[in-house]
């Protein structure tokens, strides 16, 4: 972690119990940072350099170019798509269902959650 040097000393913001802590040590180094530096360091954190974005760039593009070979055969959930697109009442509730089974951990939480929303569509 690295530290800003912002004009005021660590030891007003930091007491002695928390002065050993890093992560306390940062935001104290960084107590009313310029909003322009604070940036800085942040986009200069998050460079990932030319190799690492060649690679992502070449990934990237061989997925696409599978995604593009396979378009031709619509398969079972494209078709499903079409039948209930996101303009209709069922289209809505199937993105929220999908959104919410996301982060739910256990199976029968699940099984309750999808027959509770779609017992009540028209479908």
């Amino acid at each position: 972690m690295g530290t800003f040097s912002t004009g005021y000393a660590r030891s007003q913001f930091v007491g002695p119990e928390t002065s050993e802590d890093p992560l306390r040590m940062m935001m104290a180094d960084s107590y009313r940072l310029e909003k322009t530096t604070a940036i800085d360091a942040l986009l200069w954190r998050g460079q990932i350099g030319k190799a690492k974005t060649t690679n992502i760039f070449r990934r990237a593009r061989r997925l696409v170019v599978e995604a593009r070979k396979c378009s031709d055969n619509i398969g079972v959930l494209d078709a499903f798509l079409g039948e209930y697109a996101l303009s209709s009442e069922e289209g809505v509730i199937l993105m929220c269902l999908t959104e919410v089974l996301l982060r739910i951990p256990d199976d029968d939480t699940r099984d309750r959650m999808i027959r509770d929303k779609l017992e009540n569509a028209g479908w």
